[in-house]
């Protein structure tokens, strides 16, 4: 018998993180992720689209399509620099789930379609999400902070992993997110991107972002930049409003 993941958003990660992964030589778990950038079309909002969550997500249930998460996140903290309205994120159990998932959305009788009458999704993104650290709680809203990551030139992707899991084991102390994943571009980015990765922080609410700044301030980046400063570079975050649509469930 199936049950809905007590890991909600579908961060279904290894317990251990990647640090201690790489350092035995076995591979970190990792999830394709699925990202489509889009705007509203006409005068529609976020109530339309959540129409057509729910059409979707009533014929998610009938088909058995349970390997999946779904996710919107809505922009609030960004710059000017902004092309989108909204992003559908969704997250799979593995590549086979997605190949098999995608072939089932893209079938007849399938909601998908009805999307295009709210939004226009011109770019389609994959990524590959490499846990550092699962979400604790079950809420069905939080809030995600992203930055995108640059490894230095002496560096690789695994140094950057293994300095983002130390950073992840020090803000322990300090409380900040309650889940940490880092996010590797792997097909439909931009040709002009560059970035090694995206850093996704999760916070369950702006309640707890707002208790993890004052502790940024106290010195919690000051130590983080002290692990980072010889890996990688960083550039400013974006904070999303997220609501969960659907969450994979496992045995």
């Amino acid at each position: 018998m199936k049950k809905w993941s007590s890991i909600p958003f579908g961060f279904a990660l290894a317990l251990a993180g990647p640090g201690e992964a790489l350092a035995q030589d076995q591979p970190p778990v990792v999830l394709p992720v699925e990202l489509f950038l889009c705007n509203y079309i006409g005068g529609n909002d976020i109530d339309d689209l959540n129409a057509v969550n729910d059409d979707y997500n009533e014929w998610a249930d009938a088909n058995g399509l349970n390997s999946i998460t779904s996710l919107v996140l809505t922009p609030n903290f960004h710059s000017d620099e902004l092309e989108f309205d909204v992003i559908g994120m969704d997250i799979w159990e593995s590549g086979a789930a997605m190949g098999s998932g995608i072939a089932q959305m893209m079938a007849p009788g399938s909601p998908i379609p009805d999307y295009e009458e709210v939004v226009d999704c011109p770019a389609h993104r994959m990524f590959a999400l490499v846990g550092i650290k699962p979400p604790q709680d079950e809420g069905e809203t939080a809030v995600f902070e992203v930055t995108d990551c640059t490894v230095k030139e002496n560096r690789t992707a695994d140094d950057g992993i293994v300095a983002v899991t130390a950073v992840v084991e020090l803000w322990a102390d300090w409380g900040v997110g309650d889940a940490h994943a880092v996010l590797f571009p792997v097909a439909g980015e931009a040709g002009d991107a560059d970035y090694t990765f995206k850093w996704l922080t999760r916070y369950p609410s702006w309640e707890a972002f707002g208790t993890v700044f004052d502790r940024y301030a106290a010195g919690a980046v000051a130590q983080a930049g002290q692990i980072l400063e010889n890996v990688m570079e960083c550039n400013s975050s974006r904070m999303y409003d997220v609501t969960s649509i659907r969450q994979m469930q496992t045995e």
